[in-house]
């Protein structure tokens, strides 16, 4: 009665052992397929004007610092140091786009506050504008470097919207475009 039991298990072992062969080495590893990124048509949106600007249409050291360059010197240094940081600054625009994209260089490679995620510090919110008029959170992007390219939304549906871009809350910009199919 042992041998049945012992020859049946032996057989189980054999086919399992067989289903998880290797493949011989002479045949090479499939490559993976690249992922297909989409074109995109990128748009610096200092063409587009910012709002959260102080002093509009002094000179600045960087287009998204808030105080002029005439105020280095005239304010503290920690106020200064703050006024680089682009809170409370946005941008607009208007697109019929089914993704929406950021190119983005921040000022400090730090990205993240003592109590602050990097989303919080050094992130992009993204709003749109709903058919009742309501503003209406789209997408974040989630800053992994100093200078990322990523996409904050996708799979929009179709139709003509408005969007409002808040820029990063603890960090300075250096540049953003953004970018759509």
């Amino acid at each position: 009665m042992l041998y049945p039991r012992l020859a049946s298990l032996l057989a189980a072992f054999a086919l399992a052992a067989s289903a998880l062969a290797q493949t011989p080495a002479t045949t090479p590893p499939a490559a993976p397929t690249p992922s297909a990124e989409p074109s995109l048509t990128w748009h610096d949106v200092t063409t587009w004007g910012t709002e959260g600007r102080a002093f509009g249409d002094m000179e600045r050291k960087r287009w998204f610092d808030r105080f002029p360059a005439s105020a280095e010197g005239k304010v503290t240094a920690a106020v200064w140091n703050l006024s680089r940081d682009s809170a409370g600054m946005m941008v607009r625009f208007k697109t019929d786009a089914t993704a929406i994209s950021a190119d983005i260089t921040v000022l400090k490679e730090k990205l993240n506050g003592v109590n602050m995620t990097p989303i919080g510090a050094s992130g992009l919110d993204l709003y749109a504008r709903d058919p009742n008029g309501q503003w209406r959170w789209a997408g974040v992007s989630r800053p992994d470097k100093k200078t990322m390219k990523q996409q904050i939304v996708g799979e929009l549906a179709p139709g003509l919207r408005e969007y409002a871009l808040y820029l990063p809350l603890y960090n300075g910009v250096e540049s953003l475009s953004v970018g759509v199919p």
